[in-house]
């Protein structure tokens, strides 16, 4: 029940634009990732940035206990191997 509920609760705040100062922090975390993680171009790989905060916010829930600092450094640790490693290449 409780899992229902704080779900709800991200979901309704996010409806409400209440989730907009973890869009921040989380844009400015990964922009110090990009510029220092060797062989980075972009940590999201495909993943867009509603996908990432809902990624965050089901970590939120299972490790309730945990700060939202090591909530990132999970989200980074699994976005990792799908990074995109070079800019991709644009044809005339």
């Amino acid at each position: 029940m409780a899992y229902i509920i704080q779900r709800y609760t991200a979901l309704q705040a996010r409806s409400h634009g209440l989730d907009l100062p973890y869009r921040s922090w989380l844009t400015g975390s990964l922009t110090a990732v990009h510029t220092l993680t060797k062989a980075t171009v972009d940590i999201r790989g495909t993943t867009d940035i509603d996908g990432m905060l809902g990624l965050l916010g089901h970590d939120c829930i299972k490790n309730s206990l945990h700060s939202f600092r090591r909530a990132m450094t999970s989200l980074v640790a699994d976005l990792c191997p799908k990074r995109m490693t070079h800019m991709p290449h644009k044809h005339a």
